[in-house]
């Protein structure tokens, strides 16, 4: 065997030789060449996973510079609620026979008790026409007109006498919505309640068995969803009017009082479809 190794390499020239290693670097290059691809490889998918990581943070900061700027302008006052009062209801499409008083050839709707308020249960429909959401609503009750005397002496006379104190007894009501009243949905809001204490405060308490008259107009404001002040309803700029007669002597202010902590009636959520 010995002998056979020196044959061979008695016969091998420079040349052989310088071959044989030019072989051989040639396959640890090609190795070498191998693993450089696998690591660029590797190397590429990190950086692609880097570009991604710093995509999706670029992404995050946008994100949180757009929600903070939006809570900049809504605490400024520049993103508002956006609502529209529809419509507003009385009963359930028709009046309750007690509550039907005949005057002057016609019939008008007078209260005795604040039952009755509960009866007639006065209601606005509201729909959210903004993009951000609303989780309370504001109502604001006033009176445009007043009378106490109407059967004696002339209501508008008496009206413009006390016209500015009327219109600064000013009565509002907050509801928190069951939930949020996203873009198209509807509510539909009581307003008994808010109508209930006005009438309350304007009433005469020196004409107990007199018909009262009073238009209440009854205003309807929306709070976005984080937010602290209420914007007004877009068609509430003169509100939604309920017009009454009432006797005093049934709406006593312990009476009334007494009716408003058993009474809390609830907004009801009418969800897009």
């Amino acid at each position: 065997m010995l002998a056979r190794l020196k044959r061979f390499f008695k016969d091998w020239s420079l040349v052989n030789v310088i071959s044989v290693f030019g072989g051989v670097g040639g396959l640890l290059g090609g190795i070498v060449g191998v693993i450089g691809m696998y690591y660029s490889r590797e190397a590429l998918e990190v950086s692609r996973r880097g570009q991604d990581t710093a995509l999706a943070a670029q992404k995050t900061s946008a994100e949180a510079m757009a929600l903070s700027q939006k809570s900049y302008d809504r605490d400024a006052g520049k993103v508002t609620a956006k609502l529209k009062v529809l419509e507003g209801l009385l009963a359930d499409g028709f009046i309750p026979e007690p509550l039907m008083y005949h005057i002057s050839g016609s019939e008008v709707v007078r209260l005795q008790k604040p039952q009755h308020m509960q009866m007639l249960n006065p209601r606005m429909v509201i729909e959210n026409t903004g993009d951000e959401p609303i989780d309370a609503v504001r109502l604001e009750c006033n009176v445009p007109f007043f009378a106490s005397k109407f059967f004696k002496s002339e209501p508008l006379a008496e009206f413009k006498a006390l016209r500015s104190w009327r219109n600064d007894q000013l009565t509002t009501e907050d509801y928190l919505l069951p939930g949020k009243l996203n873009t198209g949905d509807r509510a539909v809001v009581p307003v008994s309640r808010v109508i209930l204490t006005q009438l309350a405060r304007i009433q005469d308490p020196t004409l107990p068995d007199s018909n009262h008259h009073g238009v209440f107009e009854v205003k309807c404001y929306g709070r976005l969803v984080g937010g602290t002040a209420y914007d007004r309803a877009d068609s509430s700029a003169y509100g939604i009017p309920v017009d009454l007669l009432w006797i005093p002597k049934g709406f006593s202010p312990d009476e009334v009082k007494r009716h408003l902590e058993s009474d809390k009636p609830v907004v009801a959520m009418r969800r897009r479809k």
